[in-house]
């Protein structure tokens, strides 16, 4: 892998490279992956790992700078957990895509962005191809991280690839939320419930209805029953209409907007259908197959390494969604385990400057997390469910989590990411 420039790097810098250096290649800026490049940098500075709920230990500075390529299909970092936010607030939706000329800790001299789409990763040979849209290229690794996330559909989360065109969609997408007087959510999981809130907050006259196929919102979330009670309770109180034990058969287009019919025999009339159904499964399709759980997600143990049988599976890992690890699928949890993966990558270049395998580095285990989550639900309010503190919400709540930007600058501060306040406006 050279360090020169070429038309699909959004952004290189070539000086300060060194011989030999460790290579490292992140695929997907998702929230994983960008902690798991920060905490490297920060580790390899010499500096401790970002703060974290989870103590861990302070591992050896390697003698070399680590090369650090991230391969990404966008021009800029998306903050998901600000999706319901971003496709209901035009003020917002600027602030929720950063492009990565912004992000000024990531413009370092040791760090490369690709622009591209991963198609294919040669375990035996450390090396990955990717498709720039006109041409398939390679890059070679002595470590990958792979962090690409889930698949969702729009306006979830975004269709485009570039700022430019991301916004163009929210804005035809909130016109259209302008021109409607009702909207129907359907799915009640933990997106659905925040689209709907959202909505409600943005345009308090306009009829709101969320619709879910169980009798419990939240129904596949391992979270006790007072925690889906009060979620539901906060959302009717802020005046969103909630349709319970109800699939949708079919959602069709009239001559003056659609017609949602139901199980239960009732038909909804809106003028805007939105699908936030949450189970959409991971994007690892350019993974061999025996990484793979059949659902998709990547077999990985407790240092977040690949846990199949596999050539160079100690240098191969695993971060976020897309990992087939216990607990919710939370940005929380996807930060957390950057932080350990950044961890065994910077213990095992120190280990094999100092003539040890990989075999032989002492590796830190990510502990298997209680499930928890936190909901943004109703104005400034929130809910709230951990084991061992048990339920709470309340207006704190939603200041400590989310706040005015949905999370945003608690998320750039768990990362130590800063980004220019051009790119805010």
């Amino acid at each position: 892998m050279s360090f020169v420039n070429s038309p699909n790097d959004l952004r290189t810098t070539s000086s300060a490279i060194t011989t030999n250096a460790p290579r490292i290649l992140v695929i997907g800026a998702a929230y994983g992956g960008l902690s798991t490049i920060m905490n490297i940098l920060n580790l390899c500075d010499g500096k401790p790992q970002f703060q974290s709920p989870i103590p861990m230990k302070q591992v050896p500075v390697p003698q070399k700078t680590p090369l650090i390529t991230l391969l990404d299909e966008r021009d800029g970092i998306f903050h998901t957990m600000g999706a319901p936010l971003a496709h209901t607030s035009k003020a917002f939706a600027p602030t929720a895509w950063q492009t990565f000329s912004s992000v000024g800790p990531l413009n370092r001299p040791n760090v490369r962005i690709l622009n591209g789409r991963a198609t294919g990763i040669d375990l035996a040979a450390k090396m990955a191809t990717y498709s720039t849209g006109k041409t398939e290229e390679c890059v070679e690794y002595d470590y990958l991280v792979v962090s690409t996330g889930s698949k969702r559909s729009w306006p979830i989360v975004p269709k485009a690839l570039d700022k430019v065109s991301y916004l163009k969609d929210a804005e035809t997408h909130i016109n259209s939320l302008e021109n409607a007087s009702s909207v129907v959510v359907i799915g009640g999981g933990a997106v659905g419930i925040e689209v709907a809130s959202e909505l409600k907050i943005l345009f308090p006259s306009k009829t709101i209805t969320l619709v879910h196929s169980r009798e419990q919102l939240l129904s596949s979330e391992p979270l006790p029953d007072e925690f889906k009670q009060k979620a539901l309770s906060l959302l009717q109180d802020s005046g969103v209409e909630v349709v319970l034990n109800a699939r949708v058969l079919s959602d069709e287009e009239t001559g003056d907007g659609f017609k949602v019919v139901l199980s239960t025999g009732t038909e909804l009339t809106a003028d805007k259908v939105i699908y936030a159904i949450s189970k959409q499964g991971p994007q690892t399709n350019f993974l061999p197959n025996e990484v793979l759980t059949v659902d998709g997600y990547v077999k990985v143990n407790a240092t977040m390494s690949f846990s199949a049988p596999i050539p160079n599976a100690r240098s191969h890992f695993a971060v976020g969604d897309i990992a087939f690890w216990p607990g919710i699928k939370r940005v929380g949890s996807a930060i957390i385990m950057g932080q350990f993966a950044a961890s065994n990558i910077v213990a095992m270049i120190a280990a094999g400057e100092q003539g040890r395998s990989e075999k032989e580095t002492v590796s830190q285990d990510m502990p298997r997390v209680e499930p928890m989550m936190a909901l943004a639900v109703g104005n400034r309010q929130a809910v709230g469910w951990q084991g061992g503190m048990g339920l709470f919400w309340g207006e704190e709540l939603w200041r400590g989590q989310f706040g005015e930007d949905m999370g945003f600058a608690v998320v750039l501060g768990h990362l130590g990411l800063t980004v220019s306040s051009e790119e805010k406006k």
